[in-house]
């Protein structure tokens, strides 16, 4: 079957944005329903993600080292026993077990399916059109956020457990459709794993790029991370009955779809530095509306708009990226990358729900437009002259 690979990348991850989404709206409530406390259940999440941070970089050398798609196979597939495993235990020793697999898996899915896009893509139609890919990727992610709503809504009848079993059935069609259709790809081959370990982290943390723009990320989304943790309930505190929180879950995920709609026709007329601007400043209008007017309305527009803002963000971010990344090592310093963000996300989610509990959440969102002004726009502007003197020195 001759499918281009920009196309099976589309699909690729909307097979798996349908299966990572589809238990998001009962996982909590399966977990109680068998008994979990709270602490037990955020204690899953714990081991989840310091599975995923352990992981994360050797994950990466062996998909550069020993095979994109056979890494990227081996993730999804372990992503998918994961939500089997939880689906079909109620008792918290396996349902542990599961999550200590499924960090793994999502390990090994980091970062390996972008170096392999990147570098197909490159190969088919040149290194120019990355940027229009990431920036139609959020039009994909946001169908299969919706999408994985209207499954998990169709057999959630049957029992709080079915949403996991449906996440891994999808799992285990997106790991058949990768072997099937994804050409192998690697990265350094005739590099020994040690080799290839240590260069990486040298090559990264000698990189000023790499550098930069893994702080411009870390702040980025140490400033929506308040949107992820207090939508449902500010809109619920304005007013908004609770039944209608699942359809607007539908619609943060088709407002997704819109960003990747207008980042690929952004990317047509200004580049990526500039949507990174127009990122930037939405973003701290959002946040100054939200914490200053008290209206429903105005806080729901200016949380589709964030959802907007965030796939510009990531869209223009990846291009960005990947331009500073030698093929050879893809995926070792996407990884690299990855692994850097994720020990952060564990320091600072805390950290921001301490700072929301002692200020309330409409002056945490004044301060993160503050926070967003000093900083943000100082790091954009930054780059933007790094770039200007790469290029004059070219």
């Amino acid at each position: 079957m001759n499918v281009s690979r920009e196309n099976l990348y589309y699909g690729i991850i909307l097979l798996m944005g349908v299966s990572i989404n589809a238990t998001g709206a009962y996982y909590v409530l399966f977990l109680r329903d068998i008994g979990l406390s709270f602490s037990q259940i955020a204690l899953l999440n714990t081991v989840y993600m310091l599975m995923h941070i352990l992981i994360e970089y050797p994950s990466g050398v062996m998909a550069d080292k020993y095979g994109r798609r056979l890494t990227f196979v081996l993730g999804i597939t372990l992503h998918a026993v994961y939500y089997i495993g939880v689906g079909l235990s109620r008792t918290y020793v396996p349902i542990a077990v599961a999550y200590a697999i499924g960090g793994t898996g999502m390990a090994f899915i980091s970062g390996t399916l972008m170096a392999w896009m990147v570098d197909e893509v490159t190969k088919e139609k040149g290194s120019d059109h990355i940027k229009f890919v990431f920036g139609r990727s959020p039009i994909y992610t946001g169908i299969a956020g919706a999408l994985s709503g209207v499954v998990a809504s169709l057999v959630v009848g049957y029992g709080l457990n079915m949403p996991f079993l449906a996440a891994g059935g999808f799992g285990f069609v997106t790991a058949l459709l990768a072997v099937v259709l994804m050409n192998e790809n690697y990265g350094s081959v005739r590099k020994a794993y040690n080799v290839i370990f240590i260069s990486g982290i040298k090559q990264f943390f000698s990189n000023p790029y790499l550098l930069m723009l893994t702080a411009l990320s870390i702040l980025f989304h140490f400033c929506t991370a308040i949107f992820m943790l207090t939508w449902q309930v500010v809109l619920t505190d304005q007013g908004v009955p609770n039944q209608l929180v699942g359809f607007m879950f539908v619609g943060m995920f088709l407002a997704m779809s819109a960003g990747g709609v207008i980042a690929s026709r952004l990317f047509k007329r200004i580049d990526k530095i500039s949507v990174l601007k127009v990122a930037a400043l939405g973003s701290i209008l959002c946040y100054l509306c939200i914490g200053v007017f008290n209206y429903w309305w105005v806080s729901l527009i200016c949380f589709i708009g964030i959802e907007i803002i965030m796939a510009l963000w990531g869209a223009a971010l990846s291009t960005w990226l990947n331009e500073h990344i030698p093929s050879e090592i893809r995926a070792t310093l996407l990884s690299a990358y990855s692994t850097i963000f994720a020990v952060f996300y564990v320091i600072y989610q805390p950290i921001i729900g301490r700072i929301i509990d002692s200020v309330g959440k409409q002056s945490y969102f004044i301060g993160v437009a503050i926070f967003s002004i000093c900083l943000i726009v100082i790091l954009v502007k930054g780059g933007e002259c790094s770039e200007e003197s790469k290029r004059d020195s070219a």
